[in-house]
């Protein structure tokens, strides 16, 4: 709840307070809220069985608020300091509606695609980098003395998978002919997360090993029955590699909790660019240590 008020602040900082105020993120305030309110009930028996009741009836509602507000909150610590101008033209996409990622058709997705976009800034700040968030591309940042270009795709559906890897690779390779220089290489980065887990339903799982193991073999999975669209990044001068990412909810035995997990699988194509993209795999990889 402090996470996402100190978010919900910054949009105001930001002059996109009013649209946060209308944004499923206040809705998600008013469930958390009450969340609270129930957990600190006082432990009886009827009172239990009660809240217990109110909890499986709005359990989705509950999740979404809970998944969502923590994303949001986590992307606005570490972003809040980067360019004002281009983080509140995001922010007015990621801040619309619906509610749910279930509610979310091929002309509504913008919202959700562009969080991810701002998870991935986030989560380079976190690893020590200096992201620049853009219009084109997505994301920039440099490792070292190179600069690397981040395109970044939130497929609505199976069948728009290849499209969308097909259509990051041939921008990239536009951007850096029209902004890069002789070092600069690009980065397709694919999140799957509608299709892991569209309606954000729990995933049984025994502990968090478990879950990443069953994270990391789906896309390694997924990585196979895609490589027809990005197997021609293997010839390419410009793209480096290829991220796959996903989020999902868990419901962890071990634990009786619910978790919520992400995970990055990389392909890397060969070249002097390779490199670089080992040392941004090692400083990625040392956050999960």
């Amino acid at each position: 709840m402090q996470r996402l008020d100190t978010a919900l602040n910054c949009c105001s900082d930001l002059g996109v307070g009013e649209i946060a105020k209308n944004s499923r993120f206040s809705q998600y305030r008013q469930w958390l809220e009450k969340l609270i309110e129930i957990v600190r009930e006082p432990p009886t028996e009827g009172i239990n069985r009660e809240l217990r009741n109110e909890i499986l009836k709005h359990k989705v509602e509950y999740l979404a608020s809970l998944v969502e507000s923590m994303e949001f909150g986590e992307v606005m610590q570490h972003l809040s300091q980067t360019d004002r101008n281009v983080l509140s033209s995001k922010l007015v996409d990621v801040l619309h509606d619906p509610f749910f990622p279930r509610g979310e058709n091929a002309t509504s997705n913008k919202s959700r695609n562009t969080l991810f976009e701002l998870n991935l800034a986030a989560l380079l700040k976190k690893a020590g980098f200096s992201p620049e968030l853009a219009p084109h591309p997505d994301v920039r940042c440099c490792v070292g003395q190179t600069q690397l270009f981040f395109e970044c795709k939130r497929p609505f559906s199976e069948t728009k998978v290849e499209k969308r890897v097909k259509e990051a690779g041939k921008q990239l390779e536009n951007e850096i002919r029209d902004y890069g220089t002789a070092n600069t290489y690009g980065l397709v980065a694919i999140s799957f997360a509608k299709l892991f887990s569209p309606s954000q339903i729990p995933i049984p799982i025994l502990n968090e090993q478990t879950a990443r193991q069953f994270m990391d073999s789906w896309l390694v999975d997924v990585a196979k029955k895609t490589t027809k669209a990005w197997d021609r990044f293997h010839q390419s001068r410009s793209i480096a590699c290829i991220l796959f990412h996903l989020r999902g909810v868990f419901e962890n035995v071990a634990s009786r909790r619910f978790d919520v997990g992400q995970w990055w699988l990389g392909i890397q194509f060969p070249g002097p660019k390779g490199i670089v993209v080992k040392d941004l795999a090692r400083a990625l990889t040392a956050l999960t240590d």
